[in-house]
């Protein structure tokens, strides 16, 4: 399996790899080609959903068509009948319907008559100067190294490294590169630097969290996109209600937001919801009703 560091994980097996066991394709080429291609037709004379020949020059759709194939070749050699039923219902809708969406998707400017269209490009994304995660507190809890271990013997077979040493390393290399955006297009918002906004730190670090988890299960790699991957970006990308609006819509980083003002509690308001709850709803009979 070819690994770019600086980008996004290649899953096409080369000629010269031996195919896993019992595996029905050999290649993610040929998942692409010889199954997913024309079991899920489109009608070029709708643009209902879109399609790119070359879609290998898309490193979402590399991401994506490799997680559906190895959640496929999964689910067909542990149970040929239900499982496969499974990722029909579960894993190809999903993908697929982020992939070809004609406004949203990576393919949304090619077209499956004409070709590729170099429209999308990786988000830009600063790094954050030196220190600066340390000194904010708050984002300790999120920006820790997951699951680290510095007893761990990297020689034992039940070591399993860090696919990125930080936040930074992820955003940067993994999540700007493979989810790219038409810069000429609203659909996403975005902001170089990410890192000063609250939210999307948080967001973007669990989702660096799940991925470190999961990425040494190519099989689950399906599992990442579909409940971590997708609904994070959702949220931080939202061109609307997302962080990165304001910053989207003057093309450079804005500080419009504040953070929401609290008023304090008044004395002997409970916050301590072990001793009961903080609101208690007014009982039958009481003159309150």
């Amino acid at each position: 399996m070819a690994v770019r560091r600086d980008g996004y994980r290649l899953a096409m097996l080369s000629d010269a790899e031996t195919p896993e066991p019992r595996r029905v394709f050999a290649s993610l080429d040929a998942f692409v080609s010889e199954y997913l291609t024309r079991v899920f037709q489109i009608d070029p004379s709708r643009n209902v959903h879109a399609w790119c020949p070359d879609w290998w020059r898309h490193p979402e759709a590399v991401v994506r068509l490799s997680a559906m194939w190895e959640a496929f070749e999964y689910a067909r050699g542990r149970d040929s009948s239900s499982g496969v039923s499974q990722w029909h219902l579960d894993s190809a809708p999903l993908h697929l319907s982020a992939l070809r969406d004609p406004k949203r998707g990576p393919f949304s400017r090619c077209s499956p008559v004409d070709g590729h269209v170099d429209a999308v490009v990786p988000m830009k994304a600063a790094a954050a100067p030196g220190g600066f995660w340390t000194g904010i507190p708050a984002f300790s809890v999120y920006t820790d190294t997951p699951d680290s271990d510095p007893d761990a013997d990297p020689d034992s077979d039940d070591y399993l490294p860090l696919a990125y040493e930080s936040l930074e390393e992820f955003v940067v290399l993994y999540v700007a590169a493979v989810f790219q955006t038409d810069p000429e297009s609203d659909v996403h918002a975005w902001c170089p630097y990410w890192w000063k906004h609250a939210e999307a730190v948080t967001r973007l670090a669990a989702m660096w969290h799940a991925y470190e988890r999961y990425h040494h299960r190519p099989a689950e790699m399906s599992t990442w996109l579909l409940r971590y991957a997708d609904p994070a970006l959702d949220l931080v990308r939202d061109p609307v209600h997302g962080p990165f609006a304001g910053c989207a819509a003057a093309g450079r980083h804005v500080r419009a937001l504040i953070d929401m003002p609290v008023i304090p509690l008044p004395p002997g308001v409970r916050t301590d919801t072990h001793g009961g709850p903080l609101f208690a709803p007014p009982a039958p009979g009481d003159d309150a009703l």
